[in-house]
């Protein structure tokens, strides 16, 4: 990890990841900009039949993971948050993962998961 984070990714306990998302995007070999996180969360024990294994995954490091950065616009503001995931196959890999609140919303939605760099 990079440090010590001290900003976490606001109202995270209402974020939202979307079915349409893992399974046609973060776990989808076909997908053109998908295919390589596809290839890292099923090489780690993730899979369409078990999707929700993953969104799950994924709220919980909303909630632990730390906000690594920001950044605004007048549609809404865009937070990277870092921290590990707990995979099914019993390793813990550090991944990133990027959330959006609309302007006049509370709850952060998933844009996108990927590996940290030492996890490729």
């Amino acid at each position: 990890m990079r440090g010590i984070f001290t900003m976490k990714l606001p109202n995270a306990s209402s974020a939202v990841v979307e079915r349409k998302k893992v399974v046609e995007y973060l776990l989808a070999r076909d997908h053109s900009s998908g295919r390589s996180k596809a290839r890292f969360f099923t090489a780690v024990g993730f899979s369409t039949g078990q999707w929700q294994t993953l969104a799950n995954a994924l709220l919980e490091h909303a909630r632990d993971g730390g906000v690594i950065s920001t950044e605004s616009s007048e549609l809404g503001e865009k937070f990277v948050v870092e921290g590990s995931v707990m995979c099914p196959d019993g390793r813990h890999r550090r991944i990133l993962s990027i959330w959006f609140v609309t302007v006049g919303q509370r709850s952060p939605r998933l844009v996108t998961a990927y590996p940290a760099g030492d996890n490729q």
